[in-house]
């Protein structure tokens, strides 16, 4: 390699070494809920562009089933070995910009979307006979919040009786009505939803907002749930306190963590059970 190759490798390095302004990236949901956490959490969804740390199972499931659920099959290809190897290496290789599924995730994805085109209610939302105009599955939305660029994508939305509709599936472990409920508002689905409408350009209040809970391992019971207007409320206080959140961090250029106080660690009242072993730690010290 020449000295100017290297130099231009070298300088090229460097400028992805670079940490991203989150200021030059739309506000996409996934990140905005972060702020949940902390503005940091936010800050390093920006620079990964990754929510969880890595490619899960669940996230890898849930956009092969959005896939064939939505006349994109060509989009997923499967792989009849393990995840490991050289062959596997090769393949991945190959497919890159494809969702690649193992034989059994590939059946697991095809028993959701059975069990959601079984479900009576389910396949009517999603797949409605009527329409006032086209329906969208998947629609990218760009659009303005108080002059920041932001970005959706609703699973499904449209108008009926001119009302518009706008449905989210979650894949879950459990879809009954005591744990999902406690597990929508928990992850902030009802705020997702009301983004999502917002997205539209339309009222929150004024639309359709629903859910398709799937579970996810057999025999992926189907639920559906409609926000309420105190859930829409709701969503709609959350998305205001994290927006004027990252407001305040876009303006100072900083990206606080939880805390630079020190904090005590104290026994007060009831002891919690005590856990020995594995936990969610990593384990160390």
């Amino acid at each position: 390699m020449t000295d100017a190759a290297l130099a231009a490798s070298a300088a090229l390095a460097a400028e992805l070494a670079k940490p991203i302004d989150p200021r030059t990236l739309p506000v996409r949901f996934s990140r905005l809920k972060q702020m949940a956490r902390s503005p940091l959490h936010y800050w390093h969804a920006c620079q990964t562009g990754d929510i969880e740390g890595g490619e899960s199972l669940a996230l890898r499931l849930g956009s092969g089933t959005h896939a064939l659920l939505f006349g994109q099959e060509s989009h997923v290809v499967v792989y009849p070995g393990a995840r490991r190897g050289k062959a596997w290496d090769a393949f991945e290789e190959q497919h890159a910009g494809k969702i690649i599924l193992t034989a059994t995730e590939a059946k697991t994805a095809r028993g959701i979307v059975e069990a959601v085109r079984g479900h009576d209610l389910a396949r009517a939302l999603m797949w409605p006979g009527s329409a006032d105009n086209e329906i969208w599955y998947e629609r990218r939305a760009d659009w303005t919040r108080a002059g920041r660029a932001c970005r959706s994508t609703p699973d499904v939305s449209y108008a009926r009786d001119a009302t518009v509709v706008v449905v989210d599936l979650k894949t879950t472990r459990d879809a009954s009505p005591d744990w999902f409920c406690r597990e929508a508002i928990r992850r902030a689905y009802h705020a997702q939803l009301v983004f999502y409408a917002e997205a539209l350009g339309e009222d929150p209040h004024q639309c359709d907002l629903r859910i398709v809970a799937v579970e996810s391992k057999p025999p992926h019971a189907v639920v559906v749930w409609q926000l309420t207007p105190g859930a829409v409320e709701h969503g709609q206080m959350l998305i205001g306190q994290w927006w004027e959140q990252l407001r305040q961090c876009e303006d100072a250029g900083t990206w606080p963590g939880y805390t630079q106080a020190m904090q005590r660690l104290d026994v007060d009242g009831d002891m919690p059970a005590l856990i020995f072993g594995d936990d969610d730690s990593d384990g160390t010290g």
